[in-house]
């Protein structure tokens, strides 16, 4: 696992919050806050998501940012595991408002798509 911290600027402190709200049910987020117009999210992801942590600084306006800084490590101290939050009944739509089944970053970065969608590993 690779664990990240993404620290997103908004608009707004009402868009930040709004964003948050967007991401809170991500399956690979572990807690996410804001204050004023920044949003605060720490992810575990598998080492082969890397791009997906990296993404936001890189292209920030697609999440919803104006800039994006990301601090990412393959080290965490606790939890010692971290297991996905997978949803009981997976969804076409991802939490986040993403569709995977029609992603052009599944192809361009061998992406599996979101575990809470249908399109997860297909």
């Amino acid at each position: 696992m690779l664990y990240g911290i993404v620290i997103g600027e908004a608009s707004s402190p009402e868009k930040a919050e709004e964003l948050a709200e967007k991401y809170k049910d991500c399956p690979y987020l572990i807690v996410e806050f804001t204050n004023s117009n920044k949003i605060y999210s720490v992810l575990a992801v598998p080492d082969e998501n890397e791009w997906w942590l990296k993404y936001p600084e890189i292209n920030p306006e697609v999440v919803g940012y104006k800039r994006a800084k990301v601090f990412i490590s393959d080290k965490s101290f606790v939890p010692e595991k971290f297991e996905i939050r997978v949803p009981e009944v997976r969804e076409r739509i991802a939490p986040c408002g993403a569709d995977c089944g029609n992603c052009n970053l599944k192809k361009e970065y061998k992406c599996k798509g979101c575990p809470a969608t249908i399109y997860y590993g297909k």
